[in-house]
């Protein structure tokens, strides 16, 4: 029988304690790294990636049929329940008129969706004028308005005004309870003071632009927040 130094087998054991050290310190740098990536390819595929969608009809974007926006409201009824608040914004503000998000509220409405309309056009108050109810309402602050739309209810924009507050995601988290979808109208977001607010208010967005408008800065603010980019609508 061979008899081992125990010397031999002390320095073997420490051998293998070192390599072990080198091994597990090797595999968890490379677990980090693995990590990183797979973080950057989540922030991409959920972020600025969103395809883009070129909207046409004939005459003004008011004229359009509502046949304009059927990639629009199919996008948001595919994602459903993950989708319930969606954004549409610019940094133009002439590049998002008043008619997308009243369209599309309009079309999910008669299609059996309760849709709450957020007008954030604080300057123009434009969803308001365009139902035709902002001089009616006027002394009705704080409350949700029925358009003739069915389905179609809106928060106008002079409300914010009115309260002198812009609690956009309190009205969104309440709204949920009542509504099945909220939109948002953003035209201009970049220049608003309540932008990053409003971003973290909307699980979705649609980025609008006229043509191929240079809409990164937007897109890469959306993407800082929890608000998913689902779209770039482009118009004429």
């Amino acid at each position: 029988m061979c008899n081992v130094p125990t010397s031999s087998i002390l320095l073997s054991v420490e051998i293998l304690k070192s390599q072990w050290v080198i091994i597990g310190g090797i595999g968890g740098i490379a677990l980090v790294v693995l990590l990183v990536v797979l973080l950057l390819v989540f922030k991409r595929g959920r972020g600025s990636k969103g395809a883009v969608i070129k909207l046409t009809g004939e005459g003004t974007v008011e004229a359009w049929p509502r046949e304009s926006y059927a990639p629009v409201t199919e996008r948001i009824r595919k994602l459903g329940k993950k989708c319930r608040s969606v954004l549409f914004a610019s940094v133009d503000p002439a590049a998002l008129p008043v008619a997308m998000p009243a369209a599309v509220a309009g079309i999910l409405g008669k299609a059996g969706k309760k849709c709450l309309l957020v007008d954030l056009d604080l300057e123009n108050d434009s969803v308001a004028k365009t139902f035709h109810i902002a001089s009616a309402r006027m002394g009705l602050p704080g409350r949700v308005v029925e358009t003739r739309f069915e389905n179609v209810s809106l928060w106008p924009a002079h409300n914010f005004i009115q309260l002198h507050q812009m609690n956009v995601r309190e009205i969104v988290e309440k709204a949920q309870e009542q509504f099945d979808i909220i939109l948002l109208n953003a035209p201009g977001l970049l220049s608003s003071p309540d932008r990053r607010q409003i971003m973290s208010s909307a699980a979705c967005a649609f980025i609008c632009s006229k043509g191929q408008a240079d809409t990164s800065a937007l897109s890469e603010l959306i993407d800082e927040s929890d608000c998913r980019i689902i779209g770039h609508l482009q118009t004429p």
